[in-house]
């Protein structure tokens, strides 16, 4: 698959870019620019301007100051261009927080080359509105550590899909569906606790982690979110023949591990949707 691509990177680390150079270094069409320095950096933005494809940077600062270098970079950016952090793992807390201020997808380390590639490229087509059908979950890491203290704690966790579903999607542009899909998970993301993780991957699916959840307080999401939904729909903010698919499995009641659960999830979610293309990927590289 082809790549014509200006991806941004900003590390702390040199080894970390170059082994970036080396995973793309096959991709004559990709044109990588290095910053360490986050004023240099916010100031290549600003002059490249509406040509950029994709911006990578990772945690190894301290949780401030990374916060405040998404904000930075979030807000130089003229247009959603797709942010990817490439975390150690060590803060899993801040996931939610780094999503939040607008990181778009966070890859774990250790990571295979041939999985990040493919992250990157995702997101790319993803933000020029290609309708990508595979959802990778990056977060596989992150998922299996929240499973295991649920396991060990004896609490309950709960996984969850969501997406909308149009009557007639030749009616409306990509455009228009992906700001229909980002008024959605506005609105939900809104109702969940900040313990909750609730992750936009693409233009068509979202998933959420929520630690301490059984399957009673799945179905309560599930009413909340369906009334959110239908003020929207009210509104005509989005197409009254709109509808939504929510998803949910529940540790212990329907799953023992990891992979288990999202197969069951995405199964659900094929035979809700009708999506019987979209895969995941397992990984915990």
């Amino acid at each position: 698959m082809f790549l014509d691509a200006n991806i941004l990177t900003y590390f702390k680390s040199k080894f970390l870019y170059k082994r970036i150079e080396s995973i793309f270094s096959n991709d004559a069409g990709v044109r990588l620019l290095e910053s360490s320095y986050i004023n240099e950096f916010v100031t290549r933005i600003e002059n490249l301007g509406s040509n950029i494809s994709c911006v990578i940077i990772d945690d190894s600062a301290d949780e401030k100051d990374v916060s405040s270098d998404i904000i930075a970079i979030r807000g130089a950016l003229v247009k959603h261009i797709p942010i990817l952090m490439i975390s150690s793992g060590n803060n899993n807390s801040f996931f939610a927080s780094a999503v939040k201020l607008g990181v778009d997808d966070i890859i774990i380390k250790p990571f295979t080359d041939s999985f990040l590639r493919e992250r990157v490229i995702k997101l790319i087509n993803n933000s020029r509105g290609k309708n990508v059908e595979i959802i990778s979950i990056g977060l596989y890491k992150y998922i299996k550590g929240e499973f295991l203290k649920a396991k060990k704690g004896n609490f309950s966790l709960t996984i969850m899909l969501t997406s909308l579903k149009f009557a007639n999607e030749d009616n409306f542009s990509q455009k228009e569906k992906i700001f229909f899909m980002d008024t959605y998970f506005n609105r939900l993301d809104s109702l969940f606790w900040d313990t909750d993780l609730f992750i936009k991957f693409n233009s068509k699916y979202y998933l959420g982690i929520f630690p301490f959840c059984d399957t009673r307080n799945a179905n309560v999401i599930y009413k909340k979110s369906a009334q959110s939904f239908e003020e929207l729909k009210a509104t005509n903010i989005i197409p009254s023949d709109c509808e939504m698919v929510v998803t949910f499995v529940s540790y212990p009641d329907e799953f023992d591990s990891v992979d288990e659960g999202i197969s069951k999830l995405i199964e659900k979610i094929r035979t809700s949707f009708f999506d019987y293309e979209l895969e995941v990927f397992f990984s915990e590289n």
